[in-house]
């Protein structure tokens, strides 16, 4: 079973890891859903959206997000 180092408060949402750095978080749902990510050693890293390259606002060691059914966002560690 892969290690991600991340987690989220939704069974239904899927996370990957790629690398070191970067996740590929999924709704494969048949409904939006609000949930919370957990990364595992990010320390003082943020966040980044690589479709927009904006820096996403943690809290509690990771993000809240809303994501459509179907919709994915790809993210990697901004260490600076």
């Amino acid at each position: 079973e892969p290690i991600t180092n991340a987690r989220t408060n939704d069974p239904t949402i899927l996370v990957e890891r790629y690398g070191d750095d970067t996740w590929t978080i999924f709704n494969g749902s048949n409904s939006a859903k609000s949930f919370h990510v957990s990364f595992d050693g990010l320390g003082t890293a943020g966040i980044k959206d690589l479709a927009t390259g904006k820096t996403l606002a943690l809290t509690d060691a990771g993000l809240d997000l809303t994501l459509e059914p179907g919709d994915c966002r790809v993210v990697r560690a901004d260490k600076g």
